[in-house]
């Protein structure tokens, strides 16, 4: 059942604080955390218990690795102090003193101005929430011919509208590689065919950054995508961004049917 609601790789700001995360924590322990689980709240830097879960594996398996270590070092597991909802990232915050870290989450907002660039005639863009699950996660594993990560069955998507016109849709997009490139993917779409109308990197190695190799993407047809690496020591880094993209186009085709 798919369940649909309206609404540099370890520094910036924007890089891994992105919604897919946060909707995996809520997935496991059933409330929606604070980005300063992951992030100092001033230098936004990832926190012990951030950088635990990215070097993990960014999945199911890194929150359970990260729950019998006391990674903020306040003599509490972080596995205790997410039940008590106390802040694993922070030592100011624990079980019998929590504070407030909860009341800093705020609601998903489309980042406009990255998809403004994607879709220029648009004058809206709409949120939604999905969650891969069942018959629909079968149906994009079919496609992919693989089984989906943890991390790609919560994604957010935005919808480009004219008026009410779809004119297109995006999603964050995560190569499954050693140096991880995390894109702002947006998509056109006419009838069941997709084709690339952009990519903003929000993370990714320098050298794929590099060059036109992600513009290349451009106008391309996510599915029949034949990857040529900017140089030939990344062919696995370049390759994996190519399946990051399909996977994104499958996760759009299933919510936008």
């Amino acid at each position: 059942m798919m369940a649909i609601t309206a609404n540099a790789f370890l520094a910036t700001a924007e890089a891994w604080a992105i919604p897919p995360y946060a909707r995996l924590f809520k997935a496991r322990y059933r409330y929606a955390p604070s980005c300063t689980a992951c992030h100092d709240k001033d230098s936004w830097d990832l926190t012990a218990y951030g950088k635990a879960f990215f070097k993990n594996g960014r999945g199911f398996k890194a929150f359970e690795a990260a729950e019998s270590l006391d990674l903020d070092g306040d003599g509490t597991p972080s596995g205790a102090e997410i039940k008590a909802r106390s802040n694993p990232g922070d030592p100011r915050s624990r079980p019998d003193k929590p504070g407030d870290w909860l009341k800093e989450e705020k609601p998903i907002k489309a980042p406009a101005r990255k998809l403004k660039a994607m879709f220029p005639e648009a004058d809206s863009f709409a949120v939604r929430e999905a969650a891969l699950e069942g018959e629909s996660r079968k149906r994009v594993e079919k496609v992919l011919g693989r089984t989906l990560r943890d991390e790609e069955l919560y994604p957010v998507l935005f919808e480009a509208l004219k008026g009410t016109r779809a004119l297109g849709s995006a999603t964050y997009a995560v190569s499954d590689s050693k140096e991880p490139c995390l894109l702002l993917a947006g998509f056109r779409r006419e009838g069941k065919a997709f084709e690339v109308a952009g990519l903003h990197a929000l993370s990714c190695p320098r050298k794929l950054k590099a060059g036109g190799f992600l513009k290349s993407f451009e106008g391309k047809d996510p599915s029949a995508l034949s990857v040529r690496a900017p140089e030939p020591g990344l062919k696995a880094e370049a390759e994996a961004v190519g399946e990051a993209l399909r996977s994104a186009a499958a996760t759009l085709a299933e919510v936008f049917p």
